[in-house]
């Protein structure tokens, strides 16, 4: 996974937030991807504000493939943003966020921020 490491741009924080994962297909018709309506719980295990990797409850999800995460940020409210898998192995992979809005930047830098405060908390104790 050393590679991984090398091709970021940000830096990650440490976290380990639970999020519902939905993954995007293709429709039937093959004409535009939909949304499966059965989400896949996961963890955010790190996070920066172009992408993070998780753990999945489940295999299978192949690089290139689009996915729905839905995040809680510190203050409760969820928020939504799409990302494509750039690596998987296993339950573990790595996204990339596909996202121009500053209120999700806005919100990601906000988790991060959350999840550095958890860590020094729970190393103080």
């Amino acid at each position: 996974m050393a590679s991984h490491l090398e091709k970021r741009r940000h830096v990650r924080q440490e976290t380990f937030k639970s999020i519902r994962v939905l993954p995007i297909v293709p429709s039937k018709s093959g004409n535009i991807y939909e949304v499966q309506d059965r989400p896949v719980a996961g963890k955010a295990v790190d996070i920066s504000v172009t992408g993070a990797g998780l753990k999945i409850s489940t295999r299978g999800l192949e690089p290139q493939s689009l996915l729905k995460l839905i995040f809680e940020t510190p203050e409760g409210d969820d928020f939504e943003v799409y990302a494509k898998i750039i690596w998987s192995e296993r339950t573990r992979c790595g996204v990339r966020f596909v996202m121009s809005d500053q209120a999700v930047l806005k919100a990601f830098q906000e988790i991060s921020r959350g999840s550095s405060e958890e860590a020094d908390r729970s190393k103080s104790n």
